[in-house]
């Protein structure tokens, strides 16, 4: 089983991916930061963090598994949809 550790910026209230994660199918921190938002965006409620939502929503991409950037894409973009 894959964890994923997240770290919240308090001067900017921003999450982001601690670490080497490969979340989103990369190792760039830019790129798993600009999808962590994008999903964070989704799931946010009234303007406040739903963190049940977000823990629901990034164990689905660990599950999608992206390989690659693309496949990292779709995953944020299923997380949309859905």
């Amino acid at each position: 089983m894959r964890h994923l550790s997240l770290k919240m910026d308090a001067a900017t209230n921003r999450l982001g991916i601690n670490g080497n994660s490969r979340i989103f199918g990369t190792n760039n921190l830019d790129s798993n930061n600009a999808l962590i938002h994008q999903v964070v965006g989704v799931v946010t409620n009234g303007g406040t963090h739903d963190l049940q939502n977000l823990k629901w929503a990034l164990a689905t991409v660990l599950g999608i598994g992206p390989k690659d950037e693309l496949e990292g894409l779709l995953a944020a973009q299923m997380i949309g949809v859905h």
